[in-house]
C-alpha cells in the first residue's frame, strides 16, 4: 500500500512496503539503528537518528498517509494501513470514498470508522452470552483465590475499561479468524461485557450479513468457546487488573461443567430458570 525507504544513522538502508507486522517492522529498523519503539517515531518530526521516505501505491494511500503525518507515529501509519487492508470486501469502495474526502482524523478514527462501515453492511444482529471468573492474589494468605460475581460487579466499569485498552491496537475484528461454518456470513464479533440479573456476564455481539442456521451457530459458539479458552481470552487473562484489594484477572472460560454459550433467548431462559427474572440492563 505504502513503499517506505528507512535510512539509518550510518546509511544504513531498509526497504519495506506497509503495512507490516509491527514486531516484524520494529526488528528491522533496530537492526540499522533505530532503537526507539515506532509508536513514539513521529512522521512530522525530522529525525536524526533515522530518515523516512514513503511512496504512496495510489490516491487512497496518498491521503492516508497525509492525514496520519500530521500527528501520528510510524506505528500509527502502519496500523493505519493495515486496516484499510484488511477491512472487508464489502465496504472497500465507501471506506476508499471517505479516505479522498479526508473523514478520518486519526488511526482511532479510522478503526471506528470501519467498524462502523462493516456493521453497516450487516443485517442481523445476535449477542452471544457466557459465564466469567475471577482470580485474586490473597497477600496475607499467600494464595490466588477465585473472587465472587460480586466482586466481579464492583469492578464492572474497571474491567470494561482494562479489556478496551487490551484491545485497542487490533487491527482485525476477531471475525477474521473465524472459518468454520457460515464464515461468509460473519461481519464482526466484539467482545464485551454486560450486567443481567445482577451478574456481570461475558459476551460476543456478532453482525451477520444474514441469519445463520442451527448447524452454523453450532459451530460459531464452539469458536467462541475456543476464543475463550485458547486465543483471545487465555491472553486476556494473563493481564492482571490492579484495584485496592490487589491484582486480579478475568476469564472468559472455566473448565466446570455449568460452563456455556448461550444466545439471547436461550440465555433468557437460562435466568429465567436459574433466578426467576428477565434480562436486567448494564
Amino acid at each position: 500500500m505504502i513503499k517506505a525507504k528507512f535510512t539509518g544513522p550510518e546509511g544504513q538502508v531498509l526497504k519495506r512496503r506497509l503495512p507490516q507486522h509491527s514486531l516484524s517492522l520494529q526488528s528491522d529498523l533496530r537492526n540499522i539503528g533505530l532503537q526507539v519503539p515506532i509508536r513514539f517515531v513521529k512522521l512530522a518530526d525530522a529525525a536524526d537518528s533515522m530518515q523516512m521516505e514513503f511512496s504512496p501505491k495510489n490516491e487512497v494511500a496518498a491521503h492516508l498517509l497525509q492525514t496520519i503525518s500530521r500527528d501520528g507515529s510510524l506505528e500509527d501509519l502502519n496500523d493505519a494501513a493495515q486496516l484499510v487492508q484488511n477491512a472487508h470486501k464489502l465496504v472497500k469502495n465507501q471506506l476508499s470514498e471517505n479516505i479522498l474526502h479526508d473523514r478520518y482524523l486519526s488511526v482511532d478514527s479510522l478503526r471506528d470508522g470501519i467498524h462502523q462501515l462493516t456493521y453497516d453492511a450487516g443485517a442481523v444482529s445476535e449477542t452471544f452470552y457466557f459465564p466469567l471468573t475471577g482470580r485474586i492474589w490473597e497477600e496475607n494468605s499467600g494464595q490466588d483465590m477465585e473472587v465472587s460475581d460480586d466482586f466481579l460487579l464492583e469492578n464492572a466499569e474497571k474491567i470494561q475499561d482494562h479489556f478496551s485498552v487490551y484491545m485497542s491496537g487490533d487491527t482485525e475484528n476477531m471475525a477474521a479468524y473465524y472459518n468454520a461454518a457460515g464464515a461468509s456470513k460473519l461481519l464482526l464479533a466484539d467482545w464485551g461485557f454486560e450486567v443481567l440479573d445482577g451478574t456481570l456476564y461475558g459476551k460476543v455481539d456478532a453482525r451477520l450479513t444474514e441469519p445463520m442456521t442451527a448447524e452454523e451457530t453450532h459451530a460459531l459458539k464452539d469458536w467462541i468457546s475456543g476464543q475463550n479458552s485458547d486465543g483471545l481470552g487465555e491472553g486476556y487473562e494473563q493481564h492482571e487488573i490492579r484495584t485496592g484489594d490487589g491484582e486480579f484477572s478475568v476469564s472468559f472460560w472455566n473448565s466446570g461443567g455449568d460452563y456455556f454459550v448461550y444466545n439471547s433467548d436461550e440465555m433468557e431462559e437460562h435466568l429465567s430458570l436459574t433466578q426467576g427474572q428477565q434480562f436486567g440492563e448494564m
